[in-house]
C-alpha cells in the first residue's frame, strides 16, 4: 500500500493507544522511572494487540479466548516489557500441527492493521517443532523466544513449547554459550571497547543496553529458562548491592533512550552530538557553573554505562565455558606471591581472611602492583574485596610513606602499568589515590576534537605510551626506545596521567594542570627537579603540537628557539612522547602520517641543536650555506649548475627547508614541461595510503590558490596540507597533500585523471569561478566551547605575516578563507592545512601582493576581523 493511501486505523483501542504514548511523550514520564515507561508503553501495546487480534479473529470465527491450538506469544524486549517509544513489537504466531487457513487469515489481517498504523511490526508464524528448529539455526531467534510471553490463546500449548525449549537449551547450552560470548567480544571490539566515547549508541555501545541484554541471555541460556534481574539475585549471579546499582543505572538508560526516541522521531540509539542538549533538557538537565547540561548528563551515562558493562563482564564470566578439566588444571596451577596473595589461572585473588586489609592497609595498593607484575586479572573475589575496603584509601592513608612508595614504583615498573590503573579507576581508586582525578573522571567537553571523555582519553595515552612496539607508523621503533632507556619511567607516566588534569575549570587548562600536578608530585614526595619539570612539560604539553603543524620546523631559527626553551634532551624526550600520545589518543584517525612525520622532524632537529656542543646548529646562516651547497650538487647532473642556482635565487630563503632535493626535482622537472602550457601536474603516492601529493607548476595569477581548492572541492578531496612556493618570475610550484573523501567508490587512478581534468581547466579558465555546490549537511552539536580564532604573528617569520585560523569544519571553509586573502590583495605564499575531527586548524604564510609583511597596525586588524566575521556567516548558514 502506498504512503498516500495508507488509512490510519480509527477504533478506541487505538485511540486509548495513542493516548498513552502522547502523554507520556508530553511529560507524563517525568514522574515515572525508566521501566515504568517501558511498563506503560508495553501494556498499552498489550491492549491494542488484544483488541485488533480478537477482532481479526471475530471476523474467521475464532475464539482466541478459549484456543486450545494457538498462542500469540510477544518476544523479545516485548516479552520483558521493555518497550522503548519506537522499539519493534516482536510477535510470534504459534500453533499446533497444521496452520489452520482461517487462522492464517486473521493473522494476515491483524498484521495488515500495523502497516496502516505504521508501528514497527515483526511477525512470525510457526509449529512448534518448526520454532524449535528454527531458533536452532538462529540464536537471535532462540534468545528472543527464550523471553517470551503470553498474550492470548493456548496456556498449555505455551508451557509445552517453552518447557521443550528449554530442555534443548539445556541440553546444548556449552554450544549457544559460546557463541553469545564470541558475538559480545565481536560487538565490544567493533564499538572500540570502550564506554568513555563522545556518541555512543544506547543499545550497541559497551555499557549499553545489549550487554544487559547479555547478562540475562547468557544465564537463560545456562538456567534453560527465561531470567530476570530478581532471579539472578535469587539464583546467586549478582548480589543485591550489585541488583541496587544495575537497577539504577537501567532506570537512567531506559529514561534516556525513550526521550531519544521521541526526539529523533525514530528508533535510532545513536547519542549524536548534535542532539544532546536536547536530550540532557528533556532529562531535566540544567547548566551549571563548570559543566553544560548535555556534558552533565553524559557524565551520568558514563556512570551508568560502567554498571551495566560491570554486570555484563561478571555475568559472561560466570556463563563462560571451560574445558571439562579446568577444574583439576586450576587446582594445580596456583603460584604463591607475597602477603599471601596467590596467581590461579591467570587470576589474582586474595587469602580467606575478612580482615586482610584492615590488618595491614598497605596491602591495598600492592594488589595493584601485583596486578602489572603478573600480568594477571583480579578474581570476583578479589575485586569485591578491593571494592568493599576501598575506604581505607583517604587522605590520611596518601600522607603515608609506605603507600606513596608503593604508587611510585608501580609508576616506574618496567613493564605494562596501564592495566592496572585501568583496574584502580573502575573501582574508584584511582581517584583516591590522586583526588584531581575525580574531577576529569567522565568529563566530556563538546569541543569537537576528543572523541573520548577527559579520562579515558588520558588512560588510552597510557596505554599508547605503552605499546609503541604496537604502532605501524614510522619512527615507532625510535619511540619505544625512548621510552625504554628513560631513567625515570614513573615521572613520564605522572606527567601522561597529568597532562590533562586541569580540564574542566575555567582558566587555561595547561596553567591549571601546571598547578596540580607540582601538587600531586609534592605529596608523592617527588624531589623539586621532578616537580619542576612535570609543571614546566604540563604548562607547555601543546607546544611541540603546535609548532610541527603551525611554523616551519625546517628553520634553523625555529629550531634553535624551541632548543633554548626545552633547556635539556630528557624534557625534550618527555614531551615528545607525550606529544605523540595526546595527539593519539584523541581519536583513531588523529595521529596521521604527515603529522607524524612533522612531529619527528621537529623533535630530532631540535634535539641536534641541543646535542650540537659546538653550537653551529644554532647559527642559522652556517646550516642554510651548507645546505644550498649539499642541495646544488645533488640537483645539478640533471638540470645543469645554472638552472638549479637560478631556481633557488627566485625563491625564498626557507624553500630549501621546506622541500627534500627529490621534491625540488620534481619542481625543477614541472617548470620544464610547462614550455607555454597553463599548468604541469605530478601525482605521488605517500606511504599512508589516505593519502597522495599533488605537485602543480603553473604561471601565479589572483585568486590561484582559491582556484586550487576549488578544483579539490568540487572532486570530492579534501586538502591536508599546502606548500605553495611562488618565484619572483611569476612561476608557482605548489604542493599538496590532499585525501579522497570518497575513495571507496572510485579507484586513485580514475580519480586522478579526473581531477587533472579538473585542475587544468580551471588554471586555464578565465572570468568567474564555477558555483560552490549546496554545502554537505554535518551533524553538529548546536553549541559547542570551541569558537573561531585568529590569530596573527609577525616575530615568527622575518619574511611573511603568519595567521592561525581555527575554526569548525564545513564545506568549503577554505574557500572563505582565501575570499578574504583575495579581497584584501593578500599573497600565500605557504600553507599548512589540518583538520582534527570536527575543526580546522589553518596557517598561512602571508604577504602584500606587491611584497613585504602587513606590518601597519590597521590592516592586521581588517585582515583579523573579517577573518572572524567570514566565519561567523558561514556558520550561521
Amino acid at each position: 500500500m502506498s504512503e498516500s493511501t495508507v488509512v490510519m486505523p480509527s477504533s478506541p483501542a487505538w485511540s486509548t493507544y495513542r493516548a498513552t504514548i502522547e502523554g507520556l511523550k508530553a511529560g507524563r514520564s517525568h514522574a515515572l522511572k525508566g521501566i515504568e515507561i517501558l511498563r506503560e508503553i508495553s501494556d498499552a501495546t498489550d491492549t491494542l494487540i488484544h483488541s485488533w487480534f480478537r477482532e481479526s479473529c471475530r471476523d474467521q470465527n475464532i475464539d482466541p479466548d478459549n484456543a486450545s491450538d494457538f498462542a500469540l506469544l510477544a518476544l523479545g524486549g516485548y516479552g520483558r516489557r521493555e518497550m522503548a517509544p519506537s522499539s519493534d513489537v516482536d510477535l510470534m504466531l504459534l500453533h499446533e500441527g497444521e496452520l489452520k487457513e482461517p487462522l492464517a487469515q486473521a493473522f494476515t489481517k491483524f498484521t495488515h492493521r500495523f502497516y496502516d498504523a505504521r508501528l514497527h511490526l515483526g511477525a512470525s508464524v510457526r509449529s512448534i517443532q518448526g520454532a524449535l528448529e528454527f531458533s536452532d539455526e538462529d540464536i537471535e531467534a532462540l534468545t528472543a523466544m527464550l523471553e517470551s510471553r503470553r498474550l492470548l490463546g493456548s496456556l498449555p500449548l505455551v508451557e509445552d513449547f517453552i518447557d521443550k525449549l528449554g530442555r534443548k537449551v539445556r541440553k546444548r547450552s556449552r554450544r549457544y554459550l559460546e557463541h553469545k560470548i564470541v558475538e559480545r567480544d565481536e560487538r565490544l571490539a567493533s564499538y572500540g571497547n570502550s564506554i568513555n566515547i563522545q556518541e555512543p549508541n544506547l543499545k550497541e555501545s559497551p555499557g549499553g543496553l545489549r550487554d544487559y541484554h547479555q547478562g540475562l541471555w547468557l544465564t537463560s541460556i545456562k538456567e534453560g529458562r527465561k531470567m530476570t534481574v530478581a532471579y539472578l539475585v535469587r539464583m546467586g549471579y549478582i548480589t543485591q548491592r550489585d541488583e541496587r546499582r544495575l537497577r539504577h543505572a537501567l532506570d537512567f538508560i531506559f529514561r534516556m533512550r525513550c526521550q531519544l526516541h521521541w526526539l529523533g522521531k525514530g528508533k535510532g540509539d545513536l547519542i549524536r552530538m548534535d542532539i544532546q542538549q536536547a536530550l540532557a533538557e528533556a532529562l531535566g538537565y540544567k547548566d551549571n557553573e563548570d559543566r553544560l547540561a548535555e556534558e552533565r548528563m553524559m557524565h551520568e551515562y558514563y556512570a551508568a554505562a560502567s554498571v551495566i558493562r560491570q554486570f555484563a563482564d561478571d555475568v559472561t564470566e560466570r556463563c563462560r565455558v571451560r574445558p571439562r578439566w579446568h577444574r583439576w588444571l586450576r587446582r594445580a596451577r596456583i603460584k604463591r606471591l607475597d602477603d599471601g596473595l596467590i596467581i590461579r589461572d591467570d587470576e589474582l585473588d586474595l587469602p580467606d581472611d575478612l580482615h586482610y586489609f584492615e590488618n595491614e592497609p598497605s596491602r591495598f595498593l600492592k594488589v595493584f602492583a601485583h596486578l602489572a607484575a603478573t600480568g594477571a586479572r583480579l578474581s570476583n573475589h578479589a575485586e569485591a574485596a578491593l571494592s568493599d575496603n576501598r575506604g581505607l584509601v583517604d587522605a590520611h592513608y596518601m600522607t603515608q610513606s609506605e603507600p606513596k612508595r608503593i604508587f611510585r614504583d608501580l609508576l616506574a615498573f618496567r613493564g605494562c602499568v596501564a592495566p592496572s590503573l585501568r583496574v584502580m579507576d573502575k573501582l574508584d581508586v584511582l581517584s583516591r589515590v590522586l583526588p584531581e582525578w575525580k574531577h576529569i573522571k567522565s568529563l566530556v567537553r563538546h569541543d569537537l576534537l576528543h572523541r573520548y571523555t577527559v579520562d579515558e582519553h588520558t588512560l588510552l595515552a597510557l596505554e599508547l605510551l605503552e605499546s609503541f612496539a604496537e604502532e605501524d607508523l614510522e619512527y615507532s621503533g625510535q619511540r619505544q626506545k625512548i621510552f625504554e632507556n628513560m631513567k625515570k619511567p614513573d615521572v613520564m607516566r605522572l606527567l601522561v596521567l597529568s597532562h590533562d588534569i586541569g580540564k574542566g575549570y575555567k582558566r587555561d587548562h595547561s596553567v591549571v594542570g601546571a598547578e596540580l600536578v607540582a601538587k600531586i608530585a609534592s605529596r608523592l614526595d617527588y624531589p623539586k627537579d621532578d616537580i619542576d619539570t612535570l609543571s614546566f612539560l604540563v604548562r607547555n604539553h601543546l607546544d611541540l603540537s603546535h609548532i610541527s603543524q603551525r611554523r616551519d620546523v625546517s628553520d634553523p631559527r625555529v629550531l634553535a628557539e624551541f632548543a633554548d626553551f626545552i633547556g635539556t634532551v630528557e624534557r625534550l624526550e618527555m614531551l615528545y612522547l607525550l606529544t605523540h600520545v595526546d595527539i593519539a589518543a584523541v581519536r583513531p584517525d588523529m595521529m596521521t602520517s604527515w603529522k607524524n612525520h612533522l612531529l619527528w622532524q621537529l623533535y630530532s632537529g631540535v634535539r641536534r641543536v641541543l646535542e650540537d656542543a659546538s653550537g653551529e646548529s644554532r647559527r642559522p646562516e652556517l646550516v642554510m650555506a651548507r645546505h644550498i651547497e649539499k642541495t646544488e650538487k645533488s640537483l645539478s647532473d640533471r638540470f645543469g649548475a645554472a638552472a638549479v642556482k637560478e631556481h633557488l635565487s627566485l625563491l625564498p630563503r626557507d624553500y630549501l627547508f621546506r622541500h627534500s632535493a627529490e621534491a625540488i626535482s620534481d619542481h625543477l622537472a614541472l617548470i620544464r614541461e610547462l614550455n607555454g602550457n597553463h599548468s604541469a601536474i605530478r601525482f605521488r603516492d605517500r606511504d599512508d595510503p589516505r593519502f597522495q601529493e599533488v605537485v602543480v607548476a603553473t604561471h601565479d595569477r589572483v585568486g590561484l590558490f582559491r582556484r586550487l581548492c576549488l578544483a579539490f572541492l568540487l572532486e570530492n578531496y579534501g586538502i591536508v596540507n599546502a606548500q605553495l612556493n611562488t618565484r619572483s618570475d611569476g612561476l608557482v610550484c605548489n604542493e599538496l597533500v590532499i585525501s579522497d573523501q570518497v575513495e571507496s567508490v572510485r579507484d586513485k587512478e580514475g580519480g586522478r585523471m579526473v581531477l587533472r581534468e579538473r585542475l587544468e581547466n580551471l588554471l586555464a579558465a578565465e572570468g568567474d569561478l564555477p558555483r560552490l555546490p549546496m554545502p554537505i549537511d554535518r551533524r553538529r552539536p548546536k553549541r559547542t566551547r570551541y569558537s573561531s580564532q585568529v590569530t596573527i604573528y609577525n616575530e615568527l617569520s622575518e619574511d611573511y605575516t603568519v595567521v592561525d585560523v581555527r575554526s569548525v569544519d564545513r564545506t568549503g571553509i577554505l574557500l572563505t578563507i582565501t575570499e578574504v586573502f583575495l579581497e584584501l590583495e593578500l599573497s600565500i605564499q605557504y600553507a599548512n592545512l589540518i583538520t582534527e575531527g570536527n575543526r580546522v586548524v589553518d596557517v598561512f604564510y602571508l604577504m602584500h601582493r606587491q611584497g613585504g609583511k602587513i606590518i601597519e597596525p590597521e590592516n592586521l586588524e581588517r585582515l583579523k576581523s573579517r577573518l572572524l566575521e567570514s566565519l561567523e556567516d558561514t556558520g550561521n548558514e
